[in-house]
């Protein structure tokens, strides 16, 4: 068939066998350089795949940082042609960015709120409360609930202790109940207690 298209013989068919022609071993030559080409385009292509899934995009929040960093320093070890763009933002902000697809994966300690991604628990990070020593109120008796509602230093607006406390203030001043601070005295000696609250890392992808 190709030999009527091009007009030419390519072989020269005999009883003792088949041998090529001029033009046709002049077209086996030029056949073998395409598909070389062929090849090399095919591998520079996996190449530029291999490039681009290597370089992942990460936002993360605060509490998740110190955790997350040994494991990108001993993964970076074993990986040395992985690169990492990591980037410390609140955890409603790392969701939203995620779904909008400006990044591979986010860590977060609030569940996400948008659709369409898929969500594993990775770590528990536990939390410790300081107290007075004077509170009147019993260890056993305080709950990650009630330790939220008084004053507090330490947690970043964006973590979920601190959103947890304000939405409380919120529903006590709709329901226009007192505020549950405990009295602050001076002279008080902290002392530090075992805590029942702790935030729960979460790695958020794009399905």
């Amino acid at each position: 068939e190709l030999e009527q298209k091009a007009g030419v013989d390519l072989l020269v068919r005999r009883r003792g066998g088949i041998r090529l022609t001029n033009a046709g071993s002049d077209l086996v030559a030029r056949a073998e350089e395409i598909l070389e080409r062929f090849d090399a385009l095919e591998d520079a292509l996996r190449m530029h795949a291999r490039a681009r899934s290597q370089q992942i995009r990460i936002l993360t929040n605060t509490s998740a940082v110190d955790v997350l960093t040994e494991f990108l320093a001993a993964t970076l070890a074993q990986f040395p042609k992985l690169r990492v763009q990591l980037e410390e933002v609140p955890s409603r902000e790392a969701s939203r960015r995620l779904a909008e697809g400006e990044v591979d994966l986010a860590i977060v300690s609030l569940p996400p709120r948008e659709e369409g991604l898929e969500v594993r628990p990775l770590w528990l990070d536990p939390l410790v409360a300081v107290n007075a020593r004077d509170d009147e109120a019993p260890v056993d008796a305080q709950t990650f609930a009630t330790i939220v509602r008084g004053p507090m230093i330490g947690l970043p607006v964006a973590s979920p202790a601190t959103i947890h406390r304000a939405a409380g203030t919120r529903h006590r001043d709709r329901a226009g109940l007192p505020s549950a601070s405990p009295d602050r005295r001076r002279g008080a000696r902290p002392r530090i207690d075992r805590g029942g609250g702790g935030d729960r890392a979460t790695g958020c992808g794009a399905r």
